[in-house]
């Protein structure tokens, strides 16, 4: 039979997929140590030192499951502020212990902070409160899984990366875009009001999250006229752009050759078009040694909860295609298209999409 530590290892390692590896930790760590709940807060901006929760796991007594206690995950993302020990840790990458004091004899304990690094670099904070101070053994437990999983996240990072720009590739891009729509429908389901987890305003009619394909016009051209190592110099500065014109949360994509994809956290449609065409007039005004200037056409359209990334694919790339169609260097929204009546609207039938 196998060794529990060896068995946590070895079910770590059939993870393919970041966040799935991330929850996979916290419930080894979990099962092997005494933590009453724990969470994990990711670097969002490492020069600011900004942290964001992603990831939280409680316990809680319960008659309704074997045991007596239950587990409830919470991935909603959401600033880690207005706590210094977080950045003082992270900073320091050293472990770090407090005690903590509450409304009640529940919420006392200790809370233990260790950080979690790849290749030397800040990755975030693990955060562990527990009754009673974890022992030497069960820190060094902690910290050689974290040292796993940071090994290990840099390997699947590599993997979903394109290798000139650095951005996600295309292998990635539906796994990652499925996860978010999971995450809308969670968002829509009822949540109860109270002082502990109080209710969630729900978004605007059109507060949504959206996908945009950014083509660059003419790539081939600056290929076949200038050579590769030029068309590979537009496209470095093409993804810089991109890190620039969109906020650190949203997910950037290199399709393959000059396609870009974007898909945007959930904001207006008015501020969603305004992003997109920030990054067209960035690149536009743009001066390239010797090739001069380099534009890109813009389609964008909505991400629904109940969407699938096929039909959402298609939507923004019917608003491209007009783009390339109407002079190039421009940006259209799909909803907006087909209410003025320039395109038809998409009709799902099943897991068919007709026009």
């Amino acid at each position: 039979m196998f060794n529990p530590v060896l068995a946590s290892v070895i079910r770590l390692t059939r993870e393919r997929d970041a966040d799935a590896l991330a929850v996979s930790v916290l419930e080894t760590i979990v099962s092997l140590t005494t933590a009453d709940w724990i969470r994990m807060h990711e670097v969002t901006d490492a020069q600011r030192g900004q942290l964001e929760q992603s990831i939280e796991l409680r316990f809680f007594e319960s008659d309704d499951v074997p045991g007596g206690v239950q587990k409830q995950w919470d991935l909603e993302p959401r600033p880690s502020l207005g706590d210094d020990s977080l950045g003082e840790c992270m900073h320091a990458a050293v472990p770090m212990v407090e005690r903590v004091s509450g409304t009640s004899s529940d919420e006392e304990g200790t809370r233990h902070l260790f950080p979690i690094l790849s290749a030397g670099q800040a990755l975030g904070v693990l955060e562990i409160r527990v009754a009673v101070e974890l022992s030497a053994a069960e820190c060094s437990l902690v910290q050689g899984f974290l040292a796993v999983f940071g090994n290990y996240l840099a390997l699947l990072d590599e993997g979903a990366r394109d290798k000139l720009t650095g951005l996600f590739n295309r292998r990635t891009f539906e796994e990652k875009l499925t996860r978010l729509l999971k995450l809308q429908r969670e968002r829509r389901r009822p949540v109860s009001n109270t002082s502990e987890n109080p209710r969630r305003q729900e978004p605007g009619p059109d507060t949504r999250a959206w996908l945009g394909i950014l083509d660059l016009d003419h790539f081939k051209r600056i290929n076949d006229t200038y050579g590769h190592a030029y068309g590979d110099e537009v496209l470095l500065t093409v993804a810089q752009k991109l890190r620039a014109s969109f906020r650190k949360t949203d997910l950037l994509f290199r399709f393959g050759g000059e396609e870009f994809v974007v898909i945007l956290e959930p904001i207006p449609a008015e501020m969603a078009f305004h992003v997109f065409e920030r990054f067209r007039i960035s690149l536009a005004e743009h001066l390239f040694h010797e090739i001069g200037t380099v534009t890109a056409s813009v389609g964008f359209a909505a991400i629904a909860p109940m969407d699938y990334p096929p039909a959402i694919l298609e939507r923004a790339d019917r608003a491209l295609y007009y783009a390339k169609d109407h002079g190039r260097n421009c940006t259209f929204q799909y909803e907006v298209l087909v209410a003025r009546g320039a395109l038809s609207p998409q009709h799902r039938i099943g897991s068919i999409d007709l026009f």
